[in-house]
């Protein structure tokens, strides 16, 4: 009997081995990002970066995976993401036109239909002054990201080239 319990814990502690965990305060929710993931994000955000703008263009699209609970908290395992493009029509923001908000629903639709990940929710770099959730990301949201677990994840990329990231769950 000792030897299932220690073999399930081993299993659960691998289980989140290969992730960043982001445990909020405030909540019972805790983010797991894995971290393959995290540098292919990374890779999307420095392609915007390295655009035609002299800012660089903001990226954005949905974050994949799967939601758990685990002790009376929820995991939010984010494992994959799809980028969504925006034409950028007014500026570097990723502010979305009526034909991108169209590719996004597109998007989330066919995310959907593919069944072995679910969406979880919505990433988005951030080349602006500090770090904040625009007036766009907030329709957004709250258009397509209603559910209590969802994630919301910014990516900021600071002066030295370095990366900072939150992410925040519904509230």
């Amino acid at each position: 009997m000792k030897d299932s319990a220690a073999a399930a814990e081993v299993t659960a502690k691998s289980h989140v081995e290969n992730y960043y965990r982001w445990v909020e305060p405030d909540s019972d929710i805790t983010v797991c990002l894995n971290l393959e993931t995290v540098d292919r994000l990374q890779l999307e955000v420095l392609r915007g970066i390295d655009s035609f703008s002299h800012a660089g263009n903001e990226v954005g699209g949905i974050l994949l995976g799967r939601t758990e609970r685990d002790e009376g908290r929820t995991l939010a395992f984010v494992d994959d993401f799809e980028p969504v493009a925006c034409e950028h029509r007014n500026g570097p923001a990723y502010a979305l036109t009526a034909k991108d908000a169209a590719a996004f629903e597109a998007a989330l639709a066919e995310d959907s239909a593919r069944g072995a990940m679910s969406v979880v929710g919505y990433y988005r770099s951030h080349n602006r002054d500090r770090l904040f959730l625009s007036a766009d990301d907030l329709r957004l949201i709250q258009r397509h990201f209603r559910g209590p677990d969802n994630v919301f994840l910014l990516i900021k990329t600071l002066p030295n080239g370095a990366r900072m990231a939150e992410a925040r769950e519904r509230a």
